[in-house]
C-alpha cells in the first residue's frame, strides 16, 4: 500500500466524472483550481508548492513520485500534495492528460449541525471525529493561550467545543465557536489563540493511515524468518517471534511505542482508525503509538509474524551535583535503587564482545575507561559514569576504545524495588505532594484511576518509570516476582522489562504514572554524516525512518508549552533555538538534534537575535 493519499472517485456519491462535478468537489474543500492539459510523454521535474494541492485528473493516465512512493493515477483520482514536498508526475500511455490542479488559500470551516449531530456535547463532538476516521486529544486553554506559528506532519482538524478559538492561516484569520471545525491540511503553518476571558475546550485531531510496506525480494533477499528480523534490525526495532492459531482474535488495543507487524506465513486482517487491510506474507505494518486497533487471523491458516518494537538506547548520565563524587560503591547503590544487583568487572584495552543478547533486563555502569555499545542499529560511547539499560532478548556489542582498561558494573534486574510513603519527611500523602516527590527526581507524571477488577497483561514501556499508589490495593508482577502495591507506595518499573497488574478489592485504585524526563541531544558528527546542511540532515533522518518537514523561524519566535502525538526529534541546521523540556532547558545550535517523546509539554523560542532552520522529524 503506498503511502501517498489518493482518493478514489466515487460515482455514486459524487455523481458522474468531469470538469464541473470534480471541480465543484473542490471548491467545496477550499481549493481554487486551474485546468491543464499535458501531452502524452510530458514530464514534469521534480518540483514543490508553497500551498497545499490536489492533483485531480479527468482523464489518461498520469504517474506521481513522491515521498519514495510512486503511484499511477487514473481518471477520477485525486492525490494530495503536501507543502514543501518535492515530487515529479510524467503523462504515460497514449493519451494526454487532462488535470485540475487544486490550490488550497483559503481557511475551511465546517459547522456543528444539532439536527444531524445531536446536542454538542464532548461525547458526541468526540464520536463525530473517530467517524469520520480522525483520532483526538481534548485540549482546554486558557484565555490568553497564544501557540504561534507551527506545522503538522498529518491533516488535522481542530473542533470546538466551548469558549472560542482564533486560527490564523493563510494570511486569513477565521474565529471559532462552540461547534467549529477547521481543516488544518499537512505542513502548512498556523497559528491559534484564545481571545476574550473563558477557556477554550477543543479537540485537536489526526487522521492516520494505514501503512504496508511489501516485501522487495530484488532489494531485501529471500522473503525468510531470518530476513526479516535481518531488516526489522537495520530499522532499528527489536522483535518477537509469534505463532496465532486460525480464528485468533485481539480486540481493541494500542502499544506505548512504535511498531511494526512484519508477516512471515498465513493471513492477518488488521482493523485502524476505521480502514481495514488483510496482510499477506512479507507485509510490514506500521503502528503508530497509541492508535487502537484490532486484528484476527484469517483463513485457516496459522499466522507467523515478528512483532517488532522501535528501540532507542536509554543512557543515563552520573549527576555530581545530586550522586556526588564518582565511585564504586555509590554506582552500586544507584544501580541497586533501580533494582539491579551488580557484579564488578575490568575489560582489557581493545576487549570486543560480539553481538550477544541477556535473558534477563541488565544495565552496563563504566566506572572508568570509554565503552562503545552497539544496540537498535545505533552506537553510543559510554564515559565514566554513564549506566545503559539493555532489554531483555536485544542483540548488542561492545567495544573498549581508547587506549585504557574499562572498569564497570554488570547490573542484572533481580528485585522488585518498592518505596513506602514516609509521613515524617514527605508529608501528608495527597496527589500534590506524591507529584512534588516525583518531580523532585526529574519525572512528570498522569493521573490514572483503575475501576475494580482492572486486569493490566503483560506490557513494557520504553522509559523509565514510576508507579505511585495514592489510594487502593495494585498487585504488580514482575521478573517472576510479585507484590500487593499499598497507598504511598511507589515502584521503579525499568525500560523495556514486561510487568502486569491487576486491581485488588473492590476499591478503585488511583495511581501516579511517572516517566523518567531526560533530555537527550545528539551532536553531528561531519567524519560519519558528511557536511552539515539540510539536505544531509534530511538524508540522515530518514535513514532512521522519519518522516521530515524544514522549518524556518524568525528571530524572536516563541512557541509556547505544547506537546505532540508522536515521537519527534528537531535537527538544527543554523541559528540558536532555546527548548525547555521537563523542567530544565538546553539552549541548541547548528547540528544538534534534540529528541521530544510523545505526549511530553515543552517550550521553544528563538535566540541569538538570528532566524533558525530546523529540520523536523517524526515517526
Amino acid at each position: 500500500m503506498s503511502s501517498l493519499k489518493v482518493y478514489r472517485w466515487n460515482a455514486k456519491k459524487d455523481g458522474p466524472l468531469s470538469v464541473e462535478s470534480v471541480g465543484q468537489k473542490l471548491h467545496s474543500q477550499g481549493y481554487q483550481y486551474l485546468q491543464h492539459e499535458y501531452e502524452k510523454g510530458t514530464v514534469l521535474q521534480e518540483h514543490a508548492h508553497a500551498e497545499p494541492r490536489k492533483d485531480a485528473l479527468i482523464a489518461g493516465e498520469l504517474k506521481v513520485a513522491m515521498l519514495g512512493s510512486e503511484v499511477l493515477m487514473k481518471p477520477g483520482d485525486i492525490l494530495d500534495v503536501p507543502v514543501g514536498v518535492e515530487h515529479t508526475a510524467t503523462v504515460v500511455g497514449s493519451d494526454h492528460a487532462v488535470v485540475l490542479e487544486g490550490a488550497l488559500t483559503d481557511i475551511h470551516v465546517y459547522h456543528w449541525h444539532p439536527d444531524r449531530d445531536g446536542v454538542l456535547s464532548v461525547e458526541t463532538m468526540a464520536r463525530k471525529l473517530a467517524a469520520n476516521g480522525f483520532t483526538y486529544m481534548q485540549q482546554v486553554y486558557g484565555p490568553g493561550t497564544m501557540l504561534n506559528d507551527h506545522a503538522h506532519r498529518e491533516p488535522t482538524r481542530d473542533a470546538v467545543v466551548s469558549g472560542q478559538l482564533i486560527v490564523s492561516m493563510f494570511g486569513k484569520e477565521a474565529q471559532l465557536g462552540p461547534g467549529d471545525m477547521v481543516e488544518i491540511p499537512i505542513g502548512v503553518t498556523h497559528k491559534v489563540s484564545v481571545p476574550g476571558t473563558v477557556p477554550c475546550v477543543l479537540f485537536e485531531s489526526a487522521i492516520v493511515d494505514l501503512t504496508v510496506s511489501h516485501w522487495n525480494a530484488a532489494t531485501d533477499g529471500q522473503l525468510s524468518m531470518e530476513n526479516v528480523a535481518k531488516k526489522l534490525k537495520s530499522l532499528g526495532y527489536h522483535y518477537t517471534q509469534q505463532v496465532y492459531a486460525p480464528g485468533t482474535v485481539f480486540h481493541e488495543h494500542s502499544h506505548d511505542s512504535q511498531t511494526k507487524d512484519a508477516i512471515i506465513s498465513g493471513r492477518l486482517k488488521v482493523v485502524m482508525q476505521g480502514k481495514e487491510v488483510i496482510l499477506e506474507p512479507g507485509d510490514i505494518l506500521d503502528i503508530p503509538a497509541g492508535i487502537e486497533h484490532n486484528a484476527v487471523v484469517v483463513d485457516g491458516t496459522p499466522v507467523v509474524v515478528l512483532e517488532g518494537e522501535k528501540g532507542r538506547i536509554h543512557r543515563i548520565h552520573w549527576d555530581e551535583s545530586a550522586d556526588g563524587p564518582l565511585s564504586v560503591e555509590k554506582m552500586a547503590y544507584k544501580l541497586r535503587i533501580r533494582g539491579y544487583d551488580s557484579t564488578p568487572a575490568v575489560l582489557a584495552p581493545g576487549t570486543v564482545h560480539k553481538e550477544h543478547s541477556h535473558d534477563e533486563p541488565r544495565c552496563d555502569a563504566v566506572i572508568s575507561g570509554v565503552l562503545k555499545v552497539k544496540m537498535f542499529g545505533q552506537e553510543v560511547i559510554l564515559n565514566p559514569g554513564d549506566m545503559l539499560e539493555i532489554p531483555i532478548g536485544v542483540d548488542h556489542s561492545t567495544e573498549v576504545v581508547g587506549g585504557d582498561q574499562v572498569s564497570m558494573l554488570d547490573g542484572v534486574l533481580g528485585v522488585l524495588i518498592v518505596e513506602p510513603w514516609n509521613a515524617a519527611i514527605d508529608g501528608q500523602l495527597n496527589e500534590e505532594n506524591f507529584g512534588r516527590k516525583l518531580k523532585a527526581r526529574g519525572y512528570h507524571y498522569t493521573r490514572h484511576q483503575y475501576n475494580a477488577g482492572t486486569v493490566s497483561h503483560d506490557h513494557a514501556h520504553e522509559e523509565h518509570r514510576k508507579e505511585a499508589i495514592l489510594s487502593g490495593q495494585f498487585k504488580f508482577s514482575m521478573i517472576g516476582k510479585e507484590v500487593v502495591l499499598k497507598p504511598g507506595d511507589m515502584i521503579c518499573v525499568p525500560i523495556g522489562i514486561d510487568h502486569n497488574t491487576a486491581v485488588v478489592g473492590s476499591e478503585p485504585v488511583v495511581a501516579l504514572d511517572a516517566v523518567k524526563g531526560d533530555i537527550r541531544v545528539e551532536h553531528w558528527n561531519p567524519a560519519t554524516n558528511g557536511a552539515l546542511s539540510k539536505e544531509s540532515v534530511i538524508a540522515h533522518l530518514q535513514s532512521r525512518g522519519y518522516r521530515c518537514l524544514v522549518e524556518e523561524y524568525n528571530a524572536g519566535t516563541v512557541m509556547h508549552e505544547h506537546a505532540h502525538d508522536e515521537f519527534r526529534k528537531d535537527a538544527i541546521v543554523s541559528g540558536h533555538l532555546k527548548v525547555g523540556l521537563f523542567g530544565k532547558e538546553v539552549t541548541l545550535g547548528p547540528g544538534d538534534i534534540i529528541s521530544i517523546p510523545e505526549g511530553i509539554d515543552h517550550d521553544a523560542s528563538v535566540v541569538c537575535n538570528e532566524s533558525v532552520v530546523l529540520v523536523e522529524a517524526a515517526k
